[in-house]
């Protein structure tokens, strides 16, 4: 909390060690950024018709997905996502949803970032096979 204090009543952030992502994040962040529309509507053509998520599920995955893989990238750390993937699982059981979801639609995701984006992006798919999010989430 001090350091935050630190930052916020300093006058200058730029006085401190702040996060810089790496030239590969960089470039992906501006191609996902640029390319975002595209990977939301082909994720909404192939699981639309699959039965598991609603339409408004979906934009609201797409969106919450997109918002956090973008952030992640701008400051150059994917495994900030697993945070968001824990608010994610707290999320779907307060709407009693089965939390397998995940797995399957973050599956889709990286299945849809290597089909319709650029491949400098690719390092969202390989972190999401890595962590191994469409093989297993921890049930508890």
């Amino acid at each position: 909390i001090n350091k935050v204090d630190q930052l916020l009543f300093s006058g200058s952030i730029e006085e401190h060690n702040a996060c810089c992502p790496s030239p590969e994040y960089a470039a992906a962040h501006q191609d996902f950024v640029n390319n975002r529309a595209a990977l939301d509507t082909y994720l909404i053509a192939s699981l639309s018709g699959t039965g598991r998520l609603t339409r408004t599920n979906l934009d609201q995955s797409n969106i919450f997905t997109g918002d956090a893989i973008a952030a992640a990238l701008a400051l150059g750390n994917l495994d900030l996502l697993i945070y968001e993937l824990e608010w994610l699982k707290a999320l779907l059981r307060s709407h009693q949803l089965p939390i397998e979801l995940i797995p399957f639609y973050m599956g889709a995701y990286g299945e849809a970032v290597r089909k319709i984006l650029p491949q400098s992006t690719w390092i969202i798919s390989d972190w999401i096979l890595e962590k191994k999010f469409i093989n297993s989430i921890e049930v508890v």
